[in-house]
Formats: C-alpha cells, sequence, structure tokens
C-alpha cells in the first residue's frame, strides 16, 4: 500500500472564515478548488482504487474535493472511510 499526499492549494482557499461557521452550500464552494495531486504522484494514482480516509464527515465537500483532485489525477475508483459523522450539517 502507498500513501500518496494531495497537495492543497492554499491560496484559493480564504483564511479568515472558519469552516464550522459556513452552511453547507458556502463548505463547497470554500474547497472547490483547494486541493490537486501533485504531478509526480499521477504516476501512483493513475489506474488505482483509492481509499480516502477522513476523521470527520460534516458537509461532505472536503472527501469531494479530494476524490476530485484523485480522478483528476488519474484514479479508477476512490472509496471513503469516515470515523464520525455530523448528523445535522447545518451547526
Amino acid at each position: 500500500m502507498q500513501t500518496v499526499r494531495l497537495a492543497c492549494c492554499t491560496a484559493a482557499r480564504p483564511r479568515d472564515v472558519a469552516a464550522s461557521r459556513l452552511s453547507k452550500t458556502e463548505r463547497a464552494g470554500n474547497v472547490q478548488a483547494a486541493f490537486r495531486a501533485p504531478k509526480e504522484s499521477k504516476a501512483i494514482i493513475r489506474g488505482k482504487r483509492i481509499v480516502l480516509v477522513d476523521d470527520v464527515l460534516t458537509s461532505g465537500a472536503t472527501v469531494d474535493a479530494c476524490a476530485r483532485a484523485l480522478f483528476r489525477g488519474g484514479a479508477l475508483n476512490v472509496d471513503v472511510i469516515v470515523f464520525a459523522c455530523v448528523v445535522d450539517a447545518t451547526t
């Protein structure tokens, strides 16, 4: 098993807004272009089944953005494992 880090484009993310204070739609916009698969990782990702692990799923915006970055990097499939899920994503 290989571990691949997704590069975070921090310049694309607002620095003054805590994600916990955003609505589901705002969270999705906040991370829309925040992640990318680095060029050096694309050979590892291409054609692979990827397992993405997240500690807490709130709105799903972060895992969605990460999965999209992995698919753009050539992943065949992306499964997500979370350890906890927020039932009311509006808080």
